[in-house]
């Protein structure tokens, strides 16, 4: 805030006029007088008015160096300076950096500040009993994808200024090995989880090694950072489906830590949103990840012209966060079919295909589009295009990636999508 003077005051010395004893002199008085006020009046307007022009100047321009001027201006023509002070509030912060995970437009204070912080990765319960849950809302990405028997899963990547919110994420659970490949896109992010699909010949000899995150997890500690402490668990909930941590916590544990940030591999590509009538008036996914006994977990995606957003519901009712009472919504949706296989054990875990290419679709802007995915190792980002190879411009916003099953060998789609 700047402070700025300007002295007016309208109080003008009246100069005596000589006093007649004829009665023309007292005519001629009475004119002067007359004449005199009138052109008071002029001379005050003409000192606001040149001191309104002052203060309209510096508002517009941030510039002082007038206030000289108009100050010799008002003592030139007889006002007392008197003192009235103001605050200018500084001008907005303009946003002109991009976040490369959501697009939104930060000030160069918030990208630096983002710039020095790691990614932060959350697995969140999306249990029946872990429902509502809390943060979903403050993501900058949400993955959804298979945990086992029909049981879905959600992986939170945080990095914008709105992580700093995220003072309460989940509840956490435990990550499988495919949430590993998506969660090192991020370049060595922090990863925080509680367990893994583990694998001990000694103890548990029905998981296959493929399904092993946690060897692949130790196997790749350059590429990302585990933590499983520093969470806490709300009495008002049953176990496992209670245990809750905070992105700043998370983050100053990874400050504790020296874990800094490492930057990220590659960025998506962004746009404006379209105009009211370049958008669709309605658009719909439905999606049952398995079969029909886990529609507890099918999720509904509807489009909402107005705000250009996609309102969540899961299980046949909305989605809504545990700390806010409001309904999930999404700028942009991406349906990116990868390939199922059990791992076949008793745990009824499962193995998804995160590596190569495979169909996608599109929701933005109340339209659908086509293309195809495409990750070209565990560590590469993967890329969204559309059917003639253009890489996907999404709206500035929160994306969530659905991961929908599909059969290896006809490449059908395992439960139900329906997208229109």
């Amino acid at each position: 805030m700047e402070e700025v003077t300007i002295s007016v005051d309208q109080n003008q010395t009246t100069p005596s006029a000589t006093k007649k004893e004829s009665k023309l002199s007292n005519l001629t008085s009475r004119l002067f007088k007359h004449k005199f006020v009138l052109l008071s009046i002029i001379l005050v307007f003409i000192v606001l008015l040149s001191a309104g022009g002052a203060f309209g100047y510096i508002i517009l321009t941030g510039k002082k160096e007038v206030i000289t001027a108009q100050y010799e201006l008002l003592k030139a023509n007889g006002a007392t300076v008197e003192t009235y002070s103001t605050y200018i509030p500084d001008p907005p912060e303009v946003k002109e950096y991009e976040n490369p995970l959501n697009g939104e437009l930060l000030t160069k204070k918030e990208f630096d500040e983002m710039k020095s912080k790691p990614v932060v990765v959350v697995m969140v319960n999306n249990h029946v009993a872990a429902r509502p849950q809390s943060g979903l809302d403050k993501a900058d990405i949400v993955y959804e994808a298979l945990a086992e028997g029909g049981i879905t899963r959600n992986m939170a990547v945080f990095w914008g200024p709105a992580s700093t919110e995220a003072t309460e994420v989940g509840p956490i659970r435990s990550i499988r090995q495919y949430f590993v490949d998506w969660a090192i896109e991020y370049k060595v992010p922090v990863v925080m989880h509680i367990g893994w699909a583990g694998y001990d010949p000694g103890i548990d000899k029905t998981i296959v090694p493929e399904a092993d995150a946690r060897s692949y997890i130790l196997s790749h500690s350059n590429q990302l950072k585990s933590l499983q402490s520093g969470f806490w668990r709300d009495p008002n909930r049953v176990s496992p489906h209670n245990a809750y941590n905070s992105v700043p916590a998370i983050l100053e544990t990874a400050k504790k830590n020296g874990w800094g940030n490492e930057g990220i591999r590659d960025s998506y590509q962004f746009k404006p949103d379209a105009s009211l009538d370049d958008r669709s008036l309605t658009s719909k996914a439905e999606i049952t990840f398995l079969n029909s006994s886990a529609n507890d977990y099918s999720v509904r995606w509807e489009y909402d012209k107005d705000s250009n957003t996609y309102l969540r519901y899961i299980g046949g009712v909305k989605h809504i966060d545990k700390i806010t009472g409001k309904q999930l919504t999404a700028k942009n949706i991406v349906l990116q079919e990868v390939k199922y296989q059990s791992a076949r054990d008793e745990h009824a875990r499962i193995l998804l295909g995160t590596v190569g290419t495979g169909k996608a679709r599109y929701m933005i802007d109340g339209k659908v589009q086509t293309g195809t995915w495409k990750k070209a190792d565990k560590t590469s980002m993967t890329k969204f295009y559309d059917d003639k190879g253009a890489e996907i411009k999404f709206n500035r916003g929160q994306l969530w990636i659905e991961e929908i099953p599909i059969s290896p060998n006809d490449g059908k789609v395992i439960g139900k999508l329906d997208v229109n």
